[in-house]
Parts: C-alpha cells; structure tokens; sequence
C-alpha cells in the first residue's frame, strides 16, 4: 500500500526521461502538452543557463509539430491572457497561421492586443521561422484590420519601436491597400 500511494509523486519508471535533466541527473519528461504549457507559461526566448533563445525557440516549434492546432491556440491565448507573455503568444499565433488559418483567425484578436504584440507578430513572420516568410493574405488582412480599429491617438501613443516601426508597418498594409484598389479600379 505504501508504495502505491507516493506512486503519484515520484510517477512510474516509465515516464523518466532516458536523456535525463540538463545536467544528465535522472528526471521526468513531460508530455508535449505539459512541456509547450510549461514554456508558453515560462519561456521567454532569452539565454538561460542551461539552453540559449535559439535552442528554446527550436523546441516550442517541435513542440507545437507534436500537438494538436486547438490545443495550440488554446495555450496562445492562455499564455497572453493569463500569463502575460508577450513573445511566445506572438510566436505561437504565427505558428497557427502557417497551420490552421481558421484558429489563426479566431484567436488573432485575443493574443495581439496592443501594437508591441503586432510588431512582434510581424517580426516573426517575416523571419520565416514558422514556415513562410511573408504575411499573406490573411495575416496581412488581420493586421489591416487591426490597424483600422484603433484610432491615431492610440496608434501614436503606441508607436515606440523598431524593426519594422509601426508607421513602416502600416505603410506597408497602406500602400497594399492602394495597390489592391487602382488593380480593381483598371480591372487588372
């Protein structure tokens, strides 16, 4: 009886991870569930002792390969919502756009909520480190119209930053804007 009640504790031999901890001591491994929560809630893509930004960003995005999209998109906006992270829910709202543009579209509004999200939301597209290195049609109409929602007020007061700034930013969903509008004005 004893050793089935602390059984919950120390959890089963078959859940220790053969790799062990970072320090190669006996541990257990999470399951990709538990283990992208843990960063999503955690992880803020700097250097650490045991792993650099680079190393821990690999891992999210393996991480998000082995769960399912709903599942994703849940912890996105948790990781927001909840945890107040600003990074990670950028990346993973990136990440559903490459692979479930129905969720990328219902969780948008509640993950980039303020225009420091926005740029990083962008930044990360256009790096390409979830699979496409341009915005496309839907993240480009999301982020239009997120632009258009807020008034210039809010949009000044907001506009502190680099790489892209966000007056590049909206310059860029502007002068997209024009082009769409004089290609249908030509019928070209």
């Amino acid at each position: 009886m004893s050793g089935r009640a602390g059984e919950g504790a120390r959890g089963r031999d078959g859940d220790r991870d053969s790799r062990g901890n970072s320090e190669n001591a006996p541990a257990y491994a999470l399951a990709p569930k538990q283990a992208l929560a843990q960063y999503a809630a955690t992880g803020c893509f700097g250097r650490t002792f045991y792993a650099t930004a680079d190393e821990q960003l690999t891992r999210v995005l393996e991480l998000c390969d082995a769960v399912d999209p709903p599942f994703v998109a849940r912890v996105a906006i948790y990781s927001r919502s909840q945890a107040f992270m600003k990074d990670m829910p950028a990346l993973l709202c990136a990440w559903l756009s490459a692979h479930d543009a129905r969720l990328h579209e219902a969780v948008f509004a509640r993950v980039i909520d303020n225009a420091r999200m926005l740029r990083t939301y962008v930044q990360i597209l256009r790096s390409g480190v979830v699979g496409r290195k341009s915005l496309g049609t839907a993240p480009k109409r999301l982020v239009r119209e997120w632009l258009a929602s807020r008034d210039e007020d809010a949009l000044f007061s907001s506009s502190a930053g680099q790489s892209p700034s966000l007056s590049t930013s909206s310059r860029w969903f502007i002068r997209s804007q024009q082009d769409l509008l004089a290609r249908r004005s030509t019928g070209t």
